[in-house]
């Protein structure tokens, strides 16, 4: 549960720094909440190759969206066809 869930159900909606101290020292004596440990350097350096895999998997799809898009019409720029046709490859490179 979080703080925030707590003070609702406290019904709790003052939002001053000294109300919101007092909440938050409840919710702890009340819950006693797990000691937070961050992530490890090799996790969050998995996470953020994560995130960014699936921002180039993202990208290609709006890509080749955008470049089918194109194709429909009939008086296509030949230089924009070329350009997203090198930014699809260079995702297959990466």
């Amino acid at each position: 549960m979080s703080v925030k869930h707590f003070a609702r159900m406290k019904n709790i909606i003052s939002k001053t720094d000294a109300e919101g101290a007092k909440l938050i020292r409840l919710y702890g004596e009340m819950f006693r909440p797990d000691i937070y440990v961050p992530k490890s350097v090799e996790i969050e350096h998995l996470d953020q190759e994560l995130k960014l895999l699936n921002d180039l998997e993202e990208e290609k799809r709006r890509y080749g969206a955008k470049l089918k898009s194109l194709r429909y019409n009939s008086q296509i720029n030949p230089n924009t066809e070329k350009h997203y046709e090198r930014r699809l490859q260079t995702g297959k490179r990466d």
